[in-house]
């Protein structure tokens, strides 16, 4: 027997981690199938069979319901369809991000193309943009970022909907200091456009990821990088200290820029959401990983409160790495 706590919160029970799974993709009703629930659940080696054994119990005692092969806390089955639907959206959209990765490969100074936010977890809404992390070449970030953000202003007349910059580091500074789920989730499950290799340091820089998904597979998805004639041309021209002196000043000018339109800002928030050092430019005012750690939460303690004080772990008749 066991405590609600333990049952639920980081426990090596296999129950709680599902649990604690389907948790944390509730925050955006997103219901899971088997082979999701092993590839993001946090206890090492866990396999489909194992958590084909363990959800009946769960199901129930009504803390997990299943439609169409997908499951899900709550009662609503309306989050399968919704999840269908915007499924299709997504692999709608994964043209324009090809075409648009494509063209962001081809600019100066840039060594790989990723994706992030939703369509990096096959999923799209009709207002979704299409989210760019973006690696440059070292000490370039921001001449790379003032370049982009006049392309997009100039030329797709300042639209957010193909072309979200919200994330640039440099080659040399892969790691990603914020460690918690939500920043595990999107490293996890980045969309590679383009440069394996560099895709591959990324995640070896970030392999504490795998504390959270230590069962999550590497994404496959990733293209020959273009033809950049013009963009060695240009690489060329702003190499040594011009080029230094050229990111300092584009560095410069973007910290100005920000500190006007977010003036009412508190200067911690600024410097955590909208980071401007040498090596990083992220840019996530609206404080999207706040609000969904702190829901996060809050579904765990809405599970723990309708959970009686102990629950019996189910005991499995054959270990977790025995079967796929």
């Amino acid at each position: 027997m066991m405590s609600t706590k333990h049952y639920i919160d980081k426990s090596e029970s296999l129950a709680g981690s599902i649990l604690e799974t389907l948790a944390y993709f509730d925050v955006f009703r997103h219901p899971l199938t088997l082979r999701e629930i092993r590839d993001f659940n946090h206890a090492p080696g866990c396999t489909v069979a194992a958590i084909e054994y363990a959800l009946p119990d769960l199901m129930a005692r009504g803390l997990v319901h299943e439609r169409d092969g997908y499951f899900f806390l709550g009662e609503d089955p309306q989050v399968v369809d919704d999840r269908k639907r915007a499924n299709g959206l997504a692999q709608k959209r994964m043209q324009a991000a090809w075409f648009y990765s494509s063209l962001i490969a081809r600019f100066p100074f840039i060594r790989a193309v990723f994706i992030s936010g939703s369509l990096s977890k096959g999923v799209m809404e009709a207002d979704d943009d299409i989210d760019f992390f973006i690696i440059t070449a070292p000490g370039r970030v921001w001449i790379a970022r003032v370049m982009l953000t006049l392309f997009k202003r100039i030329f797709l007349l300042n639209s957010y909907r193909n072309f979200c910059l919200n994330y640039f580091i440099s080659s040399d500074n892969l790691s990603i200091p914020d460690r918690n789920i939500f920043t595990a989730t999107e490293i996890g499950l980045i969309l590679p456009m383009f440069n394996r290799d560099l895709y591959e340091k990324f995640l070896g820089a970030n392999s504490w990821y795998r504390l959270f998904y230590p069962n999550m597979p590497e994404v496959e998805t990733v293209r020959d990088n273009p033809a950049r004639f013009a963009g060695r041309m240009i690489e060329k021209l702003l190499a040594g200290k011009r080029g230094d002196r050229m990111d300092d000043f584009c560095l410069q000018l973007t910290r100005r820029f920000l500190a006007r339109k977010y003036q009412d800002m508190n200067p911690e928030r600024f410097q955590s959401d909208l980071e401007t050092s040498k090596g990083v430019s992220k840019h996530h005012p609206s404080r999207q990983q706040f609000r969904i750690l702190s829901r996060f939460q809050d579904t765990i303690r809405s599970l723990e409160n309708r959970m009686p004080e102990n629950i019996p772990e189910p005991e499995l008749s054959f270990e977790y790495g025995k079967s796929a």
